[in-house]
């Protein structure tokens, strides 16, 4: 067995238990008031056309004053673009559609005032048309966005993340 094909099948294990969703099913995460997410674990199936998720949350070391959902951010078959307005992902929402083989992307952003943002970027892609995804929030900072673009061809994603330092003003 290939490292990729280790990776992917203990990927597999632990999504297995822990997934947000069923194949072609709604999929809806919160994170507990002040968390926020952290990391990313999904696997696409071809035989759905459709990936499961997790999505895990940590302690954030804020209180939020504030949260709200941001309502659709895509829609089928096109690119997704989305930035929490001064804060961080807290949650996700999405819904399937088979005749698209596509889903629609929704997230919470939890927030309070007098926090600083620095050192934002987008990470590398985090998957293959496909392939596993496998995407950690790197220490001291915190998830504020996702990027992602459909293929027809493949039927998937292709997902990128921003994140920022965040400290209090």
């Amino acid at each position: 067995m290939s490292l990729l094909s280790i990776t992917s099948f203990l990927t597999l294990l632990t999504l297995a238990s822990a997934c947000d969703n069923d194949h072609d099913g709604f999929l809806k995460k919160e994170c507990p008031p002040n968390d926020s997410i952290y990391e990313i674990q999904s696997l696409h199936d071809d035989h759905f056309e459709d990936r499961i998720w997790d999505w895990r949350c940590q302690p954030s070391g804020f209180e939020f004053e504030s949260c709200s959902w941001s309502g659709d951010m895509n829609q089928f078959d096109e690119v997704l673009s989305f930035e929490c307005n001064n804060g961080v992902v807290t949650g996700v929402e999405s819904t399937n559609s088979d005749n698209y083989e596509d889903r629609i992307w929704n997230f919470k952003c939890c927030t309070k005032p007098n926090l600083c943002y620095s050192e934002c970027g987008v990470s590398a892609p985090a998957n293959e048309y496909d392939g596993p995804l496998s995407y950690l929030v790197d220490p001291g900072y915190f998830l504020t966005g996702a990027d992602s673009v459909h293929s027809n061809h493949y039927e998937d994603r292709v997902w990128k993340f921003r994140t920022c330092k965040i400290t209090a003003c």
